[in-house]
C-alpha cells in the first residue's frame, strides 16, 4: 500500500507540474502573441502617418516606446496664406522731398517643427488613440515678388539704396507682425488633426487629441 500511495503521490505531482507548465507556455504564447499584435499595430499607425503627412511619429503603448519617431523632414506645414503689403515712405529736408513705394507679396506658412515631440498613444483601457501634436508654429514668411510703385527723388533730398532697403525691411516686419498675431497657427492645427483624424480614426478606435502644450 505505501508504494501505491507513493506512485500516485508520482503521477499527480507529474501531472500537475504539466499542467503548469502548460498553463505557462500557453500564457508566454498568448503574451508573445499580443506583443506582436501590438507591434503590427504600432507600425501600421506609423506607416498610415507617413503615407498621408510623410512624418514617421513616435507611438507608444502604456508609455512604452514602440515605433521610435523619424523625421525625413524639420517642419510639416499644414497653411500656407498669400498676402500683399505696401510701404510708402515721404520724407522731406529743406522742403525738398523724396517718395518711395514699394508693393510685395508674400507667403506666410505655419505647421509644426519636427524637432518636437510628435507622440501616438495605443490607449488600451480606453480603446483610442491619443495623439500629442507638437505646438503650431508660424515656420516662414517667404517674399515672392516686388514691384516698385513709386520712386521719386526730391531736388536735393535723393533717394538711396539704404531707404529702399529700410522699406522692404519694415514691410517683411509687419507680415511676420500680423502673421504672429492672426489664426493661422490655429488653423493649421485643426488641419493637422483633421488630416491625422481621417488617417487613424475607426469605429472601434477613436482619435483622441491632447490639449496644446505651452510653449
Amino acid at each position: 500500500m505505501p508504494r501505491s500511495d507513493d506512485a500516485r503521490a508520482t503521477r499527480l505531482v507529474l501531472a500537475t507540474t504539466a499542467c503548469l507548465l502548460a498553463i505557462i507556455l500557453t500564457a508566454g504564447w498568448v503574451v508573445r502573441q499580443n506583443i506582436e499584435r501590438t507591434k503590427s499595430a504600432a507600425a501600421d499607425i506609423a506607416i498610415r502617418v507617413m503615407d498621408a503627412i510623410q512624418v514617421w511619429p513616435k507611438v507608444t503603448v502604456n508609455h512604452r516606446t514602440i515605433v521610435e519617431q523619424q523625421n525625413a523632414v524639420l517642419q510639416l506645414v499644414t497653411v500656407e496664406k498669400k498676402l500683399t503689403e505696401r510701404q510708402r515712405v515721404d520724407d522731406s529736408w529743406l522742403h525738398s522731398t523724396k517718395t518711395f513705394e514699394v508693393e510685395a507679396d508674400f507667403v506666410i506658412r505655419a505647421g509644426f517643427d519636427l524637432a518636437r515631440p510628435f507622440v501616438i498613444e495605443i490607449d488600451r483601457s480606453a480603446g483610442a488613440l491619443r495623439v500629442s501634436l507638437p505646438p503650431a508654429e508660424i515656420l516662414g514668411v517667404e517674399l515672392r515678388d516686388v514691384r516698385f510703385l513709386h520712386d521719386e527723388d526730391g531736388i536735393w533730398n535723393k533717394l538711396t539704396a539704404g531707404d529702399r532697403e529700410a522699406a522692404l525691411r519694415e514691410l517683411r516686419l509687419r507680415v511676420e507682425l500680423q502673421a504672429r498675431q492672426s489664426g493661422l497657427r490655429h488653423d493649421a492645427r485643426v488641419q493637422a488633426e483633421k488630416k491625422l483624424a481621417e488617417v487613424l480614426a475607426s469605429k472601434e478606435r477613436p482619435v483622441l487629441f491632447e490639449p496644446e502644450k505651452s510653449r
